[in-house]
Order: C-alpha cells, then structure tokens, then sequence
C-alpha cells in the first residue's frame, strides 16, 4: 500500500485523537469528583475545600493546554498553561503531606497565601477596585477564623515562591527527574515567549521562523498527562476518594493506555520530524 503525505501529515492524523482521549481524562476526573461529592463541599471544610478550589482552575487550564497541541503555531502556549499545573500539582502533593495529619493546617497556609496576594493586588489597582479589596479582606477574616478553628498553631502562608522547592521534594520522592527544569521551562516561556526556541539557523549569520516539531508536540502532551494525573491522584488522596478502586482503576488504566501507545512514544523520540 502506498502511503500518501508527509510524515507531517500522518503525525497530525494520529496525534488528535490522543488529545482528544487527553481531554477526556478531565471529564473523568469530574466524574470521580462528583460522585464522591454530589452536593460539593462547604467553604469551611478542610483540606477538601481547598482541593476544589484548585482543582476548579486546574481543570479548564489542563484542557487548553491540551487543546493548544492541535496545531504547531500555537504549541507553545500549552508551555504557559503548564505553569499553572505544576503550581496546582505542588501544593497538593505539600497539602498531602506525609500521612494526612494536619493537612487542613496545611490548606489554610495556601488560603492564607493567597489572600494575601488578592489583598495586595487588589490595593494595588486603585479605587476601581475597592469592592474587590473589601472581598479579599473579607476572605482573610474567614480563613483567619477557620485557622483558630482548627488549631493551626505555627508554619507560613504558602503561594507560588513555595513551588520550587517543592518541585525538589517531588523529584526526590516521586522520581519524576524533568519538572524542576521545565518549572524552569515554563517560566522562561511565560516571561519571554520562548522566541530562541522557534528560530533555526539558515546559515550566513541569519536565522528563520519555525514551529516546534512533532516530537516537541508528544513529549508536551506526555508532560502534561503527567502532570494531571499525578495532581489527580493527590487530589484523590485528599478528598478521599478510593485510589486503588473504580472509578479510579479506570482513570488510571487511561493515563496508563495513553501514555504507552507505541505511536506517542515513537513520536517524543522524534519518529515524526
């Protein structure tokens, strides 16, 4: 049989199925999600609350990740959104813990964080603002309260400059030895676009625009699969949904399936290029 179009070409065709089977891993995720919470969670219920909040941010952004692979001139987008996941994934693995003890304490060092991120966000936008910063305040009573609650008697407010560090506990502990470097990545692409990655030489001391390759494509689905996975499997610890029993098999025999198609594994060591 003779094969018609360029490696290009037979790439495209295969790969947006599995990003359609990628996004799916979301719509999973809720499903798993709903059924243990049916009514959702109250506001003052920790760590869960917590969870939800991160994971209702973490959800969307996984699926415009994944949908910003359809096409190579908007590739590198997905590297943006893969900040906000690796961030959500860090302070869930940090709210987990090393058992679940304290855990809630631990979620309101996050509240606490990012109250006081909005509070001073907000100030800083001027008087147009003044509502958002009376809400903010507001939420920082709340989580203040919650914190005399639970008996919370010592550690820091948690925000983003925590996520560096944690990524090195992760690498240590869970073996994934890549997100240090692309935390770092998604960084450089966040502040400057990550332009030195889209020009190739063309010889006399000039260089030419191109599109990340095929292989550049499958190793960012295969990270971001990754990363939602192991952010929804601590997300499952957390609420207490059963990690070794359906629906979660299911969800995990998808990200297993995914992950180890011949055709995405070919394609990441640059079979398609």
């Amino acid at each position: 049989m003779t094969i018609v179009g360029t490696a290009e070409e037979h790439f495209q065709a295969k790969f947006l199925p599995c990003l359609s089977e990628a996004r799916k891993l979301a719509d999973t995720h809720g499903e798993i999600i709903d059924t243990r919470f049916p009514s959702g969670v109250p506001g003052g219920q920790l760590p869960e609350a917590t969870v939800f909040r991160l994971m209702l941010s973490a959800i969307p952004l996984y699926h415009a990740a994944v949908a910003a692979l359809a096409e190579p001139e908007t590739t590198m987008g997905s590297l943006v959104l893969m900040r906000s996941l690796i961030e959500a994934w860090t302070h869930l693995f940090f709210i987990v813990g090393d058992g679940g003890v304290g855990a809630g304490c631990r979620a309101l060092r996050l509240e606490r964080g990012w109250a006081i991120d909005n509070i001073a966000l907000t100030s800083a936008a001027g008087p147009g603002m003044v509502g958002e910063k009376e809400k903010a305040e507001a939420r920082m009573a709340e989580v203040m309260q919650l914190w005399g609650e639970l008996g919370c008697t010592s550690g820091k407010p948690r925000n983003y400059s925590n996520v560096g560090p944690t990524t090195k506990e992760i690498e240590k502990t869970v073996g994934i030895d890549w997100l240090l470097s692309m935390w770092h990545t998604t960084s450089q692409m966040a502040h400057v676009g990550g332009f030195d990655w889209l020009l190739v030489d063309r010889g006399g001391g000039t260089s030419a625009f191109a599109h990340p390759p095929p292989s550049h494509r499958a190793s960012r689905l295969n990270h971001l699969v990754v990363l939602f996975s192991c952010a929804s499997w601590n997300a499952f610890q957390i609420l207490g949904v059963d990690v070794e029993g359906e629906p979660s098999n299911a969800f995990n025999a998808s990200v297993r399936d995914l992950l180890d198609r011949p055709f995405l594994l070919r394609a990441v060591e640059g079979d398609f290029d």
